[in-house]
């Protein structure tokens, strides 16, 4: 199955409704969605109530509420899954699109950046270069793709063990 191309996708997010024109316009390379480690991801924040994530971001493509009572709403056209604890946002996902981990779903690469330039493309070295040594640094060998969790104070980074590959940037609380 062929992708959309990111233009095509654009115009297609613009005249939905379902998400928002900053998204659409990050595509097109008119912008980037700002990610900012302990508050969020564009238009979306850590505290944001699920009315409001809706309004902003569209109904989702997949919800699925894990054993633990987490919620997760999932946004593949964004690159992008919401995680709620309480009717809250407790962390939000941005895709590189790469597949790793328990990862099945097929995301198109969120279009966003840190403040310091690191986006869902950014090689683990280059992470290490501009964050520093991590707080925590954990790996799941049993998950059908084998990852690497680089966690810092309100972001984190998944990587695959063996291409060293970026899955996902991860935005939480600070700790």
């Amino acid at each position: 199955m062929k992708t959309a191309t990111p233009i095509l996708l654009a115009a297609l997010l613009a005249t939905s409704g379902c998400a928002h024109k900053q998204w659409a316009k990050a595509l097109e390379g008119d912008a980037s969605i700002e990610v900012t480690p302990g508050q969020g991801a564009g238009n979306v924040t850590i505290g944001m109530g699920q009315g409001k994530v809706k309004r902003r971001l569209g109904q989702p493509a997949v919800v699925d509420r894990m054993m633990s009572g987490a919620l997760y709403w999932t946004y593949p056209q964004l690159g992008m899954s919401v995680k709620f604890e309480d009717g809250a946002v407790d962390s939000l996902f941005c895709y590189s699109g790469v597949r790793g981990g328990y990862e099945t779903q097929h995301y198109e690469p969120f279009p966003g950046a840190t403040s310091e330039g690191v986006t869902v493309t950014t090689p683990q070295r280059e992470v290490l270069e501009t964050y520093g040594r991590p707080a925590a640094w954990e790996s799941d060998d049993r998950a059908p793709i084998p990852v690497t969790w680089m966690r810092y104070d309100g972001i984190g980074f998944c990587y695959t063990q063996k291409s060293k590959q970026l899955v996902y940037v991860y935005v939480d609380e600070p700790r």
